[in-house]
């Protein structure tokens, strides 16, 4: 564990650089992802940055009834129990 830290806390500037650097680069229009890290790189550059995760699909979308056949109940249970944002 220790030099997974060691070598988080020496890799992660870099990367970050070269992550922010390739969307620079790029510019686009807008960045959508599955996790809202990405929010810090897109936010000085004013590019609308769209985040689903599992959670917002289990929180805020629809699902038709053939995605939830014979798991209605499971998904009624993670619905319940899901670490809902507080932002709505």
């Amino acid at each position: 564990m220790k030099g997974t830290v060691a070598a988080l806390a020496r890799e992660l500037p870099s990367s970050v650089r070269t992550w922010i650097a390739a969307v620079e680069e790029w510019r686009p229009d807008v960045v959508v992802t599955d996790s809202s890290r990405c929010r810090r790189a897109t936010r000085g550059r004013r590019t609308p940055l769209v985040c689903v995760d599992n959670i917002h699909m289990i929180d805020r979308c629809l699902h038709d009834e053939e995605i939830l056949a014979g798991a209605r109940e499971d998904f009624e249970v993670a619905r319940a129990v899901a670490p809902v944002p507080e932002h709505r």
